[in-house]
């Protein structure tokens, strides 16, 4: 298990709630020092990512917007925009992975994470990770989990209780400025 890349390229996905965002971005800060990172959210997540002034001036990190809508919201549009969304986040993540070949990818959540992970792990061979940050796993980790090479937590037990040969404690990922 490697979390540096052959080519130095990491993309972290993560999806558009603080919650989501913030241990991402923790995440960045310590591996955009050795790696190029290219974070992959929704428009809400970006939102996030604009107050970090000093990370879009440099070189080493890209970020990558894709329209995500629930799968499980009710009402006939609401279908229509998860499938136009679907195919046109398909369309862009499998142009993004034949243009950077990255080898590996940290999921933190959210249904922005399912998509390029599962394009990445399926078709390009891209090794993948996932953060759950919470003491119940949430839908979108539920859902691959079992395909991750990895599943890093913050507490011992998380529910579900399985895929333990996954599980590694690492904790919550704690920005520098929360520390100081």
């Amino acid at each position: 298990m490697s979390i540096k890349s052959k080519h130095n390229i990491i993309t972290l996905i993560a999806g558009g709630t603080g919650g989501h965002i913030y241990p991402a971005l923790a995440i960045l800060h310590e591996i955009k020092k050795t790696n190029k990172v290219i974070f992959i959210t929704d428009k809400r997540g970006y939102n996030y990512i604009l107050n970090e002034k000093d990370l879009l001036n440099q070189k080493n990190f890209e970020v990558i917007i894709i329209d995500v809508i629930s799968p499980f919201k009710k009402g006939l549009i609401n279908k229509f925009k998860f499938l136009y969304f679907f195919i046109s986040s398909f369309i862009k993540l499998t142009h993004f992975y034949f243009k950077y070949k990255p080898k590996t990818q940290i999921g933190f959540g959210g249904y922005t994470t399912i998509l390029p992970c599962l394009i990445g792990k399926f078709f390009f061979k891209v090794e993948y990770f996932i953060h759950e940050q919470n003491a119940i796993m949430g839908r979108a980790n539920k859902i691959l989990e079992p395909f991750a090479s990895k599943t890093f937590i913050p507490f011992d037990k998380i529910i579900p209780l399985k895929h333990f040969d996954k599980r590694i404690y690492s904790g919550t990922p704690i920005r520098e400025e929360i520390k100081s």
